[in-house]
């Protein structure tokens, strides 16, 4: 459009945009029911005279002075090649490409190899960006927050262990069950064939919390054995036995409970049984592998508490005895 020359008539550019997309492209004025289907009504030019460029010129505008002008003297008709629309992304020209997953390939494996692929290609132009949308986008986002969502279920644990406890050790033992029930997560997910998705890290967050149950059994039991004067590595085999049949319970009835949903016999439940899958086998590793890990580890801490402590009153001691020389 030539500004200056619609300027003068005032005529701004959204008028003559609006006029060309209803002679040439159309406009839907209304809609028409019939036999219960609804079908829009759109007006636009003839064909004839939309494939004649110079029919451009003589289209009519109207100035707010209610007189009437030609197109042509407002814009300047050029014959060209270009696209029909242009579609941007964050302010950028962009180009969407869309695709279905095939069957049996997850939805994260897909984008990355799409990803490997479209890196490789566009070496070749330099100054062009590939971002992810549509469910590839949202799948990522959703994989950042549950992350987060995991790391703050460890920390508040920690913390709600460390205030239930008053030691910043024992903590540490009850939860050196985590790292033994993501083993039994991934080894689940593999021998099932379910890919480690949403639903799984959903099922891991759960874990925290169930998991940490069964060293906190044997922990406390512990502890209230060492209160009585018992030694701390006899205080641990009077807690094995003892605790060995809550822990076994409680596991079961968890892995049953969850039985169903790791199935997915249900409508949509084979998106959802990855949840399933990963809270049972987390459950099995972290329970055969408590009773042996957690003991070791509450005899080691104990131990370097010990040490510790032994090392504090001798330079304790130390102080104390150059005090009494000066003195």
């Amino acid at each position: 459009p030539d500004r200056d020359a619609a300027a003068d008539v005032k005529v701004d550019t959204r008028q003559i945009a609006v006029a060309l997309q209803a002679m040439m492209g159309g406009v839907d004025i209304s809609k028409f029911k019939i036999d219960g289907q609804r079908y829009d009504i759109r007006v636009k030019a003839d064909d004839s005279f939309r494939r004649d460029a110079e029919a451009i010129r003589r289209i009519v505008l109207r100035t707010p002075g209610g007189s009437r002008v030609e197109m042509g003297s407002v814009v300047d008709v050029v014959e060209g090649l270009g696209p029909n629309s242009i579609k941007r992304y964050n302010r950028m020209r962009s180009v969407t490409i869309m695709a279905n997953v095939a069957p049996g390939i997850a939805v994260g494996d897909a984008a990355e190899k799409f990803g490997v692929l479209a890196k490789d290609v566009m070496k070749a132009y330099p100054g062009y960006q590939i971002a992810a949308s549509g469910m590839t986008k949202i799948m990522n986002e959703s994989f950042q927050y549950l992350m987060f969502a995991l790391a703050s279920s460890i920390v508040i644990i920690y913390l709600i262990l460390a205030a239930q406890f008053e030691s910043f050790i024992h903590p540490f033992t009850i939860m050196m069950t985590l790292p033994l029930a993501i083993v039994g997560v991934f080894l689940g997910l593999l021998l099932t064939g379910k890919t480690f998705s949403i639903f799984a890290i959903i099922g891991l967050i759960m874990l925290v919390g169930i998991v940490t149950r069964n060293g906190i059994l044997l922990v406390d039991f512990a502890n209230q054995q060492r209160a009585k004067g018992v030694p701390a590595h006899q205080a641990m085999l009077m807690a094995g036995p003892v605790r060995l049949r809550p822990i076994l319970m409680t596991a079961l009835a968890a892995m049953v409970g969850i039985l169903p949903v790791a199935l997915g016999l249900s409508e949509g439940g084979e998106s959802r049984s990855g949840m399933g899958v990963a809270v049972i086998g987390g459950l099995l590793t972290s329970t055969l592998l408590t009773l042996f890990v957690i003991p070791t580890a509450y005899l080691t801490f104990e131990g370097i508490v010990r040490n510790l402590g032994l090392v504090r009153d001798r330079v304790y001691g130390l102080f104390q005895s150059d005090e009494r020389e000066h003195s």
